[in-house]
């Protein structure tokens, strides 16, 4: 009976002892791996349209794409709309900006289609643009090119594949492989 009880209370003492161990592990592991310090450095993280990342020299951007931009740091967004710029070489483009919740995301949707096949510059200089003072060090100069304009494929179906030339009619339905940005008109004789 006497050496249950010793078997026992040795458990009890283990159980508490390993779970310190292992949480004084996990914590020094922890600190181990956290080489990010809040250096005062307002970095870019992410940059893409859509699904798609946006690097520089990226081509083929749709031209009716959102352009989002991920900063390690919530942002002043009256300092970073000022500062933000997008447009060609012609001058700059209109458009409308859209934090995330924190502040740290910013989306780019441009007021009207972009042009097809068209370099542009995302741009914004160095400087503080992060709600503690977090400064960009370096600007960000991103430069793309838009996709080419590719029109539409007509389709032509007809409802039967012989007609009279009497007084005989057939449906014939025209059909395009996408979406026209403007009306389309099919002219058949």
């Amino acid at each position: 009976m006497m050496e249950t009880n010793t078997k026992h209370k040795l458990r009890v003492f283990l159980r508490p002892s390993a779970f310190i161990f292992i949480l004084l592990a996990f914590a020094a592991c922890s600190n181990d791996d956290d080489t990010t310090t809040d250096d005062g450095v307002l970095r870019l993280l992410k940059q893409n349209t859509g699904e798609d990342a946006l690097v520089e020299g990226a081509e083929d951007i749709a031209v009716e794409s959102p352009l989002a931009l991920i900063f390690s740091h919530s942002l002043n967004t009256e300092t970073l709309s000022a500062a933000l710029q997008l447009g060609t070489s012609e001058g700059n483009t209109n458009y409308a900006l859209e934090f995330s919740n924190s502040n740290s995301t910013v989306t780019i949707t441009p007021s009207s289609r972009l042009e097809y096949n068209a370099p542009y510059t995302l741009s914004i200089p160095a400087g503080e643009y992060g709600t503690e003072g977090e400064a960009l060090t370096e600007p960000i100069n991103i430069n793309f090119k838009t996709a080419a304009y590719v029109p539409p494929i007509i389709k032509l179906s007809a409802g039967a594949e012989q007609i009279k030339e009497s007084s005989e009619t057939i449906v014939i339905t025209a059909e395009l492989d996408k979406a026209a940005e403007d009306d389309v008109t099919v002219s058949l004789d």
